[in-house]
């Protein structure tokens, strides 16, 4: 199958590119390699899959409830049943 391809040219500090250059040698793997890799990544995932996430609100509250003993952990239908009729 042909492919087009376009140019990418970016700016770096060179003490990091040199020390990602080594890094990357040594997985034996070059700088445009990682990039395709990345890129690739960002596509199948639909987000910068390196981004710091920060939980939404309702998803704070569920990590309180548990922090809290409010959230059951049932390993069986028996054991649901019984966390879900003891407050009855």
């Amino acid at each position: 199958m042909s492919m087009t391809t376009t140019d990418l040219r970016i700016r770096v500090d060179a003490k990091l590119k040199k020390e990602v250059d080594k890094v990357l040698k040594r997985e034996g793997i070059s700088v445009a390699d990682m990039v395709r890799a990345m890129m690739k990544r960002v596509v199948e995932e639909r987000h910068f899959p390196y981004a710091d996430r920060k939980p939404n609100a309702e998803s704070l509250e569920s990590m309180a409830d548990l922090d809290a003993g409010r959230i059951y952990s049932c390993t069986t239908l028996a054991e649901l049943k019984a966390a879900l009729h003891a407050e009855d």
